[in-house]
């Protein structure tokens, strides 16, 4: 089989497949095994998946911490959806200790690359923090943006 003589391609499929219970029957073990094989020959999507399933505790022990080491290696690279995600771990205290200011950041560099979402968890945290808060955090984001996300964080 593919996936077992290292094709990058087949393992991030097959963990897809077993994460969806497509063709196969649903096993979140079974997709991580796949996922992390893939991870581990740094296929984005792969190391994406693993931090949803170690945010969501599927097939894994919750481990929000594991999640946010997936998130920031991506969103570090930019990859909108895992700045999202890492914003959010970031407001809610979740593997990170709580930080409006970094969340802002995440949540607005994401907004940036497009996702909408992004834009409203930023504006739900607006009225959490002073103006001098949110000066700072949009100056880490044109820091960010600068340096192609390399020196963010």
């Amino acid at each position: 089989m593919a996936a077992e003589q290292e094709n990058v391609e087949a393992q991030l499929n097959l963990g897809l497949m077993y994460a969806k219970g497509k063709g196969v029957p649903r096993d979140y073990q079974e997709a991580v095994k796949w996922f992390d094989l893939a991870a581990e020959q740094e296929n984005v999507e792969a190391q994406f998946r693993l931090g949803i399933m170690y945010a969501k505790g599927k097939g894994v022990i919750q481990d929000y911490k594991k999640a946010v080491k997936w998130f920031r290696l991506l969103a570090t690279k930019g990859n909108a959806q895992a700045q999202y995600r890492l914003g959010l771990m970031y407001k809610g205290g979740k593997g990170v200790t709580q930080d409006y200011i970094l969340a802002y950041m995440w949540l607005k560099l994401a907004e940036n690359q497009g996702v909408y979402m992004a834009k409203k968890k930023r504006r739900k945290i607006d009225n959490q923090m002073t103006s001098s808060q949110i000066t700072d955090a949009l100056k880490m984001v044109k820091n960010c943006e600068k340096h192609e996300y390399r020196y963010c964080d």
